[in-house]
């Protein structure tokens, strides 16, 4: 994903609060490599559900699928 956007982050200008679904959908605008990806979110590094809301003072991470072992 870094490499096809070219950072390892991104920031985005947004009203807050925001669902982190209506978060997605404007990562998904700017950055169409998102639309259909699947991962999961973490805020302020805890694992979070799509329809959590967040502040502008959170740490918003989206993790990859990762294989491990």
């Amino acid at each position: 994903m870094k490499d096809q956007i070219g950072t390892d982050h991104v920031e985005l200008e947004v009203l807050a609060p925001i669902h982190l679904d209506q978060l997605r959908y404007q990562l998904e605008i700017k950055y169409p490599i998102f639309k259909g990806m699947v991962g999961r979110w973490a805020v302020n590094l805890n694992f979070v559900p799509e329809n959590t809301l967040v502040n502008e003072t959170d740490e918003i991470a989206w993790i990859p699928p990762v294989s491990g072992g």
